[in-house]
């Protein structure tokens, strides 16, 4: 019978697979399994950038927004991508805000971001592009695979001014093939809570 022989070189791959179970030990502890195996790292980075307290103020101001148009989460589907425009005019989305708001809002929204990513913890429903595309082209399908969904809701990134008291918003609500409107709306933070205090573009479809 043959005998094994505990040589250096088995040593040294001893002690690397080791220090490679560790780090890999160290990276389940320490980094969220929602963030390695489901958002991913541009996800994660364009989430770290805005920073909890502002995407926490973010999603307050589309509660505020959902609750202005008497909808209720649970009822809306909410598109992954955020509604983006890409345009470099200067000129304000709504003159009455601040400039701050108006530039901060126009430069969030020159680029789509996964608002699923950005707002994962919130327990939203969202629905893709890719998903959106697989339904049947008519709203009775949509109805079919989602009685309980009254329309989509597109929503842009949220504009601040520099202590968030004041932001823009923009959102494209649809409801059937000859029903939906759109609108780019102001909100005011007032005693902690965000109130509608003006509105720009609006649009009606049908």
């Amino acid at each position: 019978m043959g005998r094994f022989v505990y040589g250096p070189c088995s040593f040294v791959g001893t002690f690397l697979l080791g220090l490679a179970v560790v780090a890999a030990a160290f990276y389940l502890i320490t980094v969220p399994p929602v963030d390695r195996y489901v958002l991913g790292s541009d996800c994660v980075e364009a989430r770290d950038a805005a920073g909890t307290v502002e995407l926490a103020d973010e999603w307050a101001v589309y509660e505020a927004l959902i609750k202005e148009e008497g909808l209720n989460e649970s009822h809306i589907l909410i598109e992954d991508d955020s509604w983006s425009f890409g345009s470099s005019m200067d000129e304000p989305i709504i003159p009455e805000a601040s400039p701050t708001t108006n530039r901060n809002y126009r430069e969030k929204n020159r680029r789509e971001y996964s608002l699923s990513c950005l707002f994962a913890s919130k327990g939203a429903s969202f629905i893709t592009k890719e998903e959106i595309q697989r339904l049947p082209g008519s709203w009775n399908a949509f109805r079919l695979s989602h009685p309980l969904t009254f329309g989509m809701l597109l929503l842009s990134r949220v504009g601040f001014n520099s202590d968030r008291t004041e932001s823009i918003v923009s959102f494209y609500f649809s409801c059937g093939s000859l029903c939906g409107h759109s609108a780019t709306w102001k909100f005011t933070k007032m005693d902690g809570k965000w109130h509608k205090t003006g509105s720009g573009r609006f649009g009606i479809y049908d």
